[in-house]
């Protein structure tokens, strides 16, 4: 096995990795990627909804109730469903931007906690 050196970094206090910053037992969504989301323009066509949603589901486990707020948006990209935007598809658009732009953290699981069969 080889390793290439300017590819790695030992000893860090936090770490990107896969569009997320791990940082002291804490999962955070990347800072680039927060702005961008906060900078998307509403959707016209279904490609650029595609697109949003995409890169929102990749972080709906930091949104609770994502399919719910998302519902509206996935119902446009519906086979036999007309594209025609909506308030209510602008309330779901707001809301994902709003949720996702919120700092939302992950917390890893603390192996040394004993949890007992009903908690």
């Amino acid at each position: 096995m080889f390793v290439k050196k300017e590819k790695c970094s030992f000893a860090q206090p936090q770490v990107q990795f896969l569009g997320h910053t791990i940082s002291q037992g804490h999962i955070r969504m990347d800072s680039n990627k927060v702005a961008m989301i906060k900078d998307w323009e509403a959707s016209t066509k279904v490609t650029e909804l595609l697109f949003f949603l995409g890169l929102a589901n990749y972080y709906r486990r930091f949104i609770l109730g994502y399919y719910i707020i998302a519902a509206p948006l996935t119902d446009l990209l519906k086979k036999d469903h007309s594209w025609v935007w909506i308030e209510l598809c602008q309330e779901a658009f707001e809301g994902l931007k709003s949720a996702i732009t919120e700092e939302h953290v992950l917390a890893l699981p603390d192996f040394s906690k004993v949890v007992g069969p009903h908690e």
